[in-house]
């Protein structure tokens, strides 16, 4: 098979998942040439991309409706090039709702063309959790479909879509193992990391209250409290600016390589807004509590379709609570407050608990293959 593909990706996550699919085709097909949308970890791996990552970065469904003629305009320039340059394969990284129609579109003007060629998507649709009407969608516009929990492929028609399990990067990562000889580090029980998302929504919404709550623990339960909020480099501005709001002491932001990973291993718990963090951290056998805050559309959306009882990645892969969960209304200064002393007062416990919990994830989400990008391209091979 030649060497020349289209790859998109939005999101940091999507950039990271789509170095790798780079790095899998290399492995398995020799030199490449790449070009689509990416971040710069797709740079890195010779992506050549004219468009901005963030113009995908959307939240909800309300942020869905306000950006469409915005995202209508991305989807045509990106059609175009991709029939002007026409590559052997076409590769979609997550961006669910955007990617289906795109590929959708695509399959109409290839037909029209006369021309095909295969489009794959990394990252099944949560169709376990809501909308299973949407997976006749996914099994019409892709061709092949990497998914990255092991309970997926099962979900779709193989005759339609070459669905096939990976699994998830995260589970082969030795930084997230706190006594591994990649990281040997000892947790410090006055430490807790603070995780309030990586979207400017969720960081507006949730780093204030934790703040707040942060600030009564150290001032009337622990003087000795510690935290530490690690993050990516283009968000450490709008953090510092919400941070210098607070009086809390002995807070480091942390945006160096290996910030997350290092604040895992490190720290006794954690607040942390739900998404793949969460999974990170139970990798890491770091316990704490999950908030979220969904907007009223949002919230009557997932009222009318979501027909899970935990937004928990770790906790519906195993099936288990292990995670209280602070929704919308419950995020509160007083709920986030008891949360943080609870796991302190449970301390060595829950330390026992997800120490167990990391072992059974990565049993669980990790295939024969020595590393992610190896699994990669194993399933490459399956599908093209």
């Amino acid at each position: 098979m030649a060497g020349r593909f289209f790859i998109l990706a939005g999101e940091a996550s999507g950039d990271t998942l789509g170095a790798e699919v780079m790095q899998a085709c290399k492995r398995a097909y020799g030199p490449c040439s790449w070009f689509g949308m990416g971040g710069p970890k797709m740079g890195a791996e010779g992506l050549s991309s004219e468009e901005d990552m963030e113009e995908l970065s959307i939240i909800g469904i309300a942020g869905v409706v306000v950006a469409l003629p915005r995202l209508a305009s991305l989807s045509d320039r990106l059609l175009e090039q991709i029939m002007q340059d026409r590559p052997d394969a076409v590769f979609t990284i997550d961006s669910k709702m955007f990617s289906v129609r795109f590929a959708l579109r695509l399959k109409q003007r290839m037909r029209a063309a006369g021309w095909s060629v295969p489009i794959i998507h990394v990252v099944a649709p949560t169709i376990w959790a809501w909308g299973k009407w949407r997976k006749n969608g996914f099994e019409d516009a892709f061709d092949g479909l990497i998914c990255l929990f092991p309970f997926e492929p099962a979900l779709f028609n193989q005759e339609k879509v070459k669905a096939v399990f990976s699994g998830h990067p995260a589970a082969w990562r030795s930084d997230l193992e706190a006594h591994s000889h990649h990281n040997n580090t000892k947790r410090d029980k006055n430490l807790i990391c603070l995780l309030p998302g990586s979207r400017r929504r969720e960081i507006i919404t949730h780093l204030p209250v934790f703040l707040q709550a942060c600030e009564t623990y150290q001032k009337d339960y622990n003087p000795w409290a510690q935290f530490c909020l690690p993050t990516l480099p283009y968000l450490r501005p709008r953090i510092e600016a919400i941070c210098t709001e607070s009086s809390l002491k002995h807070l480091s932001i942390l945006d160096d390589k290996g910030a997350v990973s290092e604040s895992l291993t490190r720290a006794s718990s954690t607040l942390c807004v739900s998404g793949t963090v969460t999974l990170e951290a139970a990798l890491a056998g770091l316990p704490g509590t999950v908030c979220y805050t969904l907007s009223w559309l949002d919230r009557l959306f997932a009222q009318m379709f979501v027909s899970l009882t935990t937004p928990v990645l770790p906790d519906i892969i195993l099936a288990e609570a292990h995670y209280p969960v602070l929704l919308t209304q419950q995020v509160t200064h007083d709920n986030l407050v008891a949360a943080l002393l609870k796991e302190r007062e449970q301390y060595e416990a829950r330390r026992g608990e997800l120490d167990d919990v990391s072992k059974r994830l990565r049993g669980v989400l990790r295939t024969d293959e020595p590393d992610f990008v190896s699994s990669l391209q194993s399933c490459l091979k399956h599908i093209l």
